[in-house]
């Protein structure tokens, strides 16, 4: 049975571009207990992409949501293949595709400790991980690198959608009937 402990869901307005390989968008997250995470969801947009988004966890250099930023080697990291059809963002809705990944192990986290969800292309076109502007959540903050994570740049009380989950969820399932009888 699949766990999800943070989370970050919400009506969206903005995207994170994830372009080419050189622009990154990251989401910090601070865990309110300890677990570990297998598997993370991203919902994403963009405009009649196809491609292979790799998405990693990585420490960040601190504790602080407002300044610090991810740094090092990803800690665990798993690739989506995504093909999107072209959706228009800003819709105050819960637009974009979800996209489940899995990653290559079990990252153990610890509580208090900030940690951040970083995306990026391998290839294809460009992403974009929805997300909102009027920030929302406090353990963490929306990011955007233009140096393939060298440098990050804050976004300013901007936060992106993020499911963390220990355990794979299952999937919804569609149930459908024939119809009789209508005339």
């Amino acid at each position: 049975m699949a766990t999800r402990y943070e989370s970050f869901v919400t009506a969206d307005n903005i995207t994170g571009l994830v372009t080419g390989t050189t622009q990154w968008a990251a989401q910090t997250f601070t865990p309110g207990s300890s677990h570990d995470i297998t598997h993370l969801t991203l919902r994403l947009q963009g405009a009649a992409t196809t491609g292979n988004l790799t998405v990693a966890i990585y420490a960040c250099t601190g504790n602080n949501p407002v300044t610090d930023t991810p740094t090092g080697a990803a800690l665990v990291s798993g690739t989506a293949t995504v093909n999107i059809p072209y959706a228009s963002q800003g819709t105050g809705l819960l637009s974009g595709i979800g996209y489940l990944v899995t990653l290559s192990g079990t990252l153990a986290v610890v509580s208090g400790t900030m940690y951040a969800i970083v995306a990026r292309l391998t290839s294809g076109g460009d992403v974009g991980w929805c997300g909102v502007n009027a920030g929302g959540y406090a353990g963490g903050r929306a990011w955007v690198s233009t140096t393939s994570g060298s440098t990050w740049t804050g976004q300013f009380a901007q936060d992106y959608n993020f499911e963390a989950w220990d355990g794979s969820p299952a999937l919804p399932t569609v149930t459908t009937q024939a119809v009789s009888g209508v005339s």
